[in-house]
């Protein structure tokens, strides 16, 4: 799932880093029942991913206001269902062999291929 899933992102939202694209891989190493994210704090992410705090923010973020995911009241993340859904449909496959053919815009460094996804 986690390929496809990056795919798909990536189909969406050119303008996400590598750190973006390794936080969301993160995430998704700790997803949960109905798509909940295991309790984290950032600065053990970014322990982990060997960055700082507000680089890991500015990444959940980014993450949050593309609906990718979803932080409640008690500041529990969890996975938009809209995305997982579309990682798994055949309207998503399409998409994202689709995309894997097409050149990719802007600095290939700030951007992971697919393959290394």
């Amino acid at each position: 799932m986690h390929k496809r899933f990056d795919e798909f992102i990536l189909m969406k939202h050119k303008e996400y880093s590598k750190l973006d694209f390794v936080v969301l891989s993160w995430l998704q190493q700790r997803i949960g029942l109905n798509n909940s994210i295991k309790d984290f704090h950032q600065t053990e992410a970014a322990e982990a991913l060997g960055s700082n705090q507000s680089n890991i923010s500015r990444s959940l973020n980014k993450l949050r206001k593309d609906g990718i995911i979803t932080r409640d009241k008690y500041n529990k993340y969890s996975f938009n269902r809209k995305y997982i859904r579309f990682a798994f449909d055949d309207e998503g496959k399409k998409q994202a062999k689709a995309r894997e053919s097409e050149p990719r815009d802007g600095d290939e460094n700030d951007q992971p291929s697919s393959a290394s996804l």
